[in-house]
């Protein structure tokens, strides 16, 4: 804000409008205290009144009580309404009118002024009382209906000395404490005007704008809970910072951090300067009006404005409003060169973009002419920190832009522009910003000079450009693709661009594998872009560059550096189908969905067979070939016989390339077994799926299945185990045991009694194994081979008489074994758990031989060794004579 008025006009007059309003009551009636009159202005009647009794030191005194308690009370409170703060002094003095009872009869005249035009007038609590003590108010106009009144304002006053009744600790203490609480002034002078001036003082040592909220007054009843913040008063309250004037004691009450640091400041400053030329100076700062203690430190310390600015340079605490102070008080130029570039640069690191932007003229004001090294840093993270800023707009940019070309910093800004040193994760993003600032600029043939160097010799800004242009539908060509071609044939663009120029228009080459390189060096995804581009642009030149792209993706395939913009290529449809199959090779590896499938023809087939038989591909890569190529196969592939047949060829081919560990993926089993399910038959009709039958075994929807198959492909070779092994899993299966022998009847296998009993001793153990203890299955199977016809060619009545001679062994032999081992086990000196097992299967042969023997002619089936019988007492055999 401007210095106040009165320090510049001189010894003038001036007249300001106030509004007022009058308190009090109609003399002889009985009516309490209410508004009698005021102006229509600035307040209502009823905000008026409001007012005046919201801050009202407390109730009158008594009539006859003189002194500072006694009236005339003097207060001073600010208020706002629609954006305008007023501030307002309220007189209350009695009258010489009474009520019916009586009691005198004290009236309020109250006067307000607008706080700007209070500031811009130099007045001071003094004078505004001075100003309307004499002022007449007549009740009689009646609430809200008078005009405002016209004060006239005498000529600034002479310089006062400092006021008696305060010394200057005592009202720095006062004047901090203000910003965090009342404060109660005790044993002051009894004159109003005294008081008065104690007030002014204490307000002096505030930023001017503080009467934004500052309430005062020359006396406050103790004993009331008013909402005045300075004031003389008899006592203080437990709220109050007590001052007692007289002994200069202060009471306990503390003081914030803030407070304390502005009370320092503030005496600092007045033993340096004097206090007059603190005042004058905190009268300056109007705006300052936010109960804000680090606020108006700031304000105090621009006393010193270049050292405040130095100092909160040099601690990396410079505001720009600070800066813009300095520069609006044309402090700028008390600094040195090499002190201004140091405030300067702190302002760069501390201002946003935006902020800049508006402070363009002041920078054109104070940039040095010579180049410094520290200023430049600067102004190249500001405008770094604007391209990172993804709120902000390529407007705002070129105006930043702007303010560098008006500075002299042009050739700094375009450096700026470069993210190659920037953090890899914000690089892109940041090149991308740069660019496109690039691009709006180039239509300056000054701004196209100073970028196109800076662009053409940086790879990360190249790539960006060539992405903006393209974007733009730009083929690479005009003014602004010159002169950055002007760069040299080995610059960072050249190298870049050319690929490109010859994907949209031909050249004396096609691209080459070193070319793709080198791309791909400067960015991943820069090759998929070229054949986007061109698929999008130049379709006639797409299958040539596919022949130099596509060997060269095989190449990272093998080294497993698969890039991320290969879904690219699933955009692509070459009329060639080897292409075709090239690009979907290199699709499925990458576990994305080819555009074709093997029902595409034998062309295709055999292309992508080849493909995968010259990739080096590990088998993770392998398998995930197989599993994309079989996804991509639709349900129903298999109703065409032939083609059937075809594509398990293929798949087989890929799931089993040479030199390579067979691939069994779930995904090619899933969808095997899902045309399997739909037609089980087809394991009996179609020849070529035999050697598919380990792999659909691991489906558990196509086991059995697979079993009954492997049932009716038996041979005359087909070992006994094997076969007991099948049978076991239609078991274990639930396979009904009718449908089982009908399978076995058919079949070629043609065992003989002895084959058929080591089959069954293996099917019990098989069983035994998978943890089934009902064999009842078992001895089923083994009656069928007793009656009827028998089973896969052999004689019931022959398998009635040799088959338990042949099983009987294995008894036998399992009894003898459990022999040994409890005679072992005696011999070792206890009975233990082999003598407990051979007790076991002692008791099961007695039960099964009684249960032989119980059938008609079960006796004959009996071999010799089971009539003897373990004897229980000492384990030797007995002949049984029956």
């Amino acid at each position: 804000m401007a210095a106040p008025e009165h320090y510049r006009r001189g010894l003038t007059m001036t007249v300001i409008t106030a509004g007022w309003a009058l308190v009090g009551k109609q003399p002889g009636t009985y009516d309490d205290y209410r508004l009698l009159a005021s102006s229509s202005e600035p307040f209502t009647a009823r905000q008026f009144q409001e007012i005046v009794f919201r801050f009202s030191p407390g109730n009158s005194p008594l009539p006859h009580e003189t002194g500072a308690s006694g009236l005339p009370w003097v207060w001073f409170t600010p208020s706002a309404i629609r954006g305008t703060t007023y501030i307002g002094i309220a007189i209350r003095e009695w009258t010489r009118h009474s009520d019916a009872t009586n009691r005198p009869i004290a009236f309020t005249r109250y006067f307000c002024v607008s706080l700007d035009d209070f500031l811009a007038a130099g007045l001071t609590f003094s004078t505004l009382y001075t100003a309307v003590r004499d002022v007449e108010l007549a009740w009689e106009t009646g609430a809200g209906t008078g005009d405002p009144v016209r004060i006239a304002l005498p000529a600034a006053p002479p310089p006062r000395d400092w006021p008696g009744g305060i010394d200057l600790e005592l009202a720095a203490a006062a004047a901090a404490r203000l910003f965090t609480g009342p404060v109660a002034l005790l044993g002051g002078d009894t004159d109003l005007e005294d008081r008065l001036a104690v007030l002014d003082a204490i307000s002096s040592l505030l930023p001017a704008g503080a009467k934004a909220w500052l309430r005062v007054s020359c006396w406050a009843d103790f004993g009331s809970n008013h909402q005045l913040r300075l004031t003389f008063a008899h006592r203080a309250r437990d709220i109050d910072l007590a001052v007692d004037l007289r002994s200069r004691m202060i009471s306990d009450g503390e003081l914030s951090d803030g407070a304390v640091s502005y009370r320092r400041a503030l005496l600092e400053l007045c033993d340096k300067h004097g206090v007059d030329k603190v005042s004058r100076h905190l009268a300056m700062s109007g705006e300052i009006r936010e109960r804000d203690v680090a606020g108006a430190q700031i304000a105090l310390e621009e006393l010193d404005l270049t050292v405040s600015a130095l100092r909160a340079a040099r601690a990396g605490a410079l505001s720009p409003a600070l800066l813009r102070r300095l520069d609006a008080r044309e402090q700028f130029g008390v600094l040195s060169a090499a002190n201004r570039a140091e405030v300067l640069t702190a302002y760069l690191y501390a201002a946003t973009p935006a902020e800049v932007i508006a402070d363009a003229g002041l920078l054109a004001r104070h940039w040095p002419s010579a180049v410094d090294t520290r200023l430049d840093d600067a102004l190249c993270v500001a405008v770094r920190r604007q391209l990172g800023d993804t709120s902000a707009t390529i407007d705002e940019s070129v105006d930043l832009a702007r303010v560098a070309w008006r500075i002299g910093a042009e050739r700094t800004f375009a450096r700026a522009l470069d993210p190659t040193n920037v953090p890899e994760w914000q690089r892109s993003a940041k090149a991308r910003t740069a660019a496109a600032i690039a691009v709006r600029l180039s239509g300056d043939d000054g701004w196209a000079a100073t970028l196109a160097p800076v662009v053409a010799n940086s790879e990360t800004l190249s790539v960006a450009m060539l992405r903006e242009l393209l974007a733009a539908n730009n083929d690479l060509t005009g003014d602004w693709v010159e002169r950055l071609d002007v760069a040299g044939a080995r610059s960072p663009w050249m190298r870049i661009s050319t690929p490109y120029r010859l994907a949209l228009s031909g050249g004396p080459h096609d691209i080459s594998r070193d070319e793709l390189d080198g791309l791909d060096r400067v960015d991943p995804d820069i090759v998929g872009d070229l054949v986007r581009l061109t698929h999008d642009r130049r379709p006639s030149y797409l299958e040539r560059l596919l022949d130099t792209v596509l060997p060269w993706l095989r190449e990272r395939l093998a080294t497993g550096r698969v890039p991320g913009w290969i879904g690219v290529l699933g955009r692509l449809s070459p009329d060639d189908q080897r292409q075709q199959a090239r690009i979907d090779f290199m699709l499925c590896c990458s576990a994305r969905r080819p555009r074709q499938s093997l029902r595409c023809g034998s062309t295709y087939r055999d292309a992508l067979v080849r493909s995968a038989e010259e990739a080096e591909l590990s088998t993770a890569q392998q398998e995930t070939l197989v599993d994309t190529v079989a996804a991509r196969l639709d349900p129903g592939w298999s109703d065409d016989h032939g083609g059937f047949v075809v594509i398990l060829d293929v798949l087989w081919r890929l799931a089993n390339l040479a030199g390579r560990p067979p691939i069994e993926s779930r995904q090619l089993i899933t969808v095997l077994g899902d045309e399997v399910l739909a037609r089980p038959s087809m394991l009996d009709t179609v020849p070529e799926l035999e050697r598919w039958l380990p792999w659909l075994e691991q489906d558990p929807r196509l086991r059995q299945y697979v079993v009954m198959s492997r049932l009716r492909h038996l041979t005359d070779r087909s070992s006994p185990t094997y076969v007991a092994q099948l049978i076991a899993d239609l078991i274990q299966a639930g396979y009904p045991m009718k449908d089982m022998v009908g399978v076995l009847q058919q079949a070629r296998w043609r065992p003989s009694v002895a084959e058929w009993a080591e089959c069954l001793t293996a099917v019990t153990a098989a069983l035994h194994r998978a943890g089934v203890r009902d064999l009842r299955p078992v001895r089923q199977l083994a009656a069928r081979l007793m009656s009827g016809d028998g089973i896969g060619g052999v004689n019931p009545v022959q398998a009635a008489a040799e088959l338990p001679a042949a099983v009987f062994p294995q008894v036998r032999m399992a009894v003898e074994i459990a022999r040994l081992a409890a005679q072992r086990d005696r011999e070792m000196g206890g009975v233990g758990s082999a003598q407990a097992a051979l007790n076991g299967i002692r008791r099961q042969l007695e039960l099964l031989i009684k249960e032989i023997e119980g059938e008609p002619g079960g006796r004959k089936l009996l071999p010799e060794w089971a009539r003897w019988r373990s004897r229980p007492d000492d384990g030797r055999y007995r002949h049984d004579q029956r």
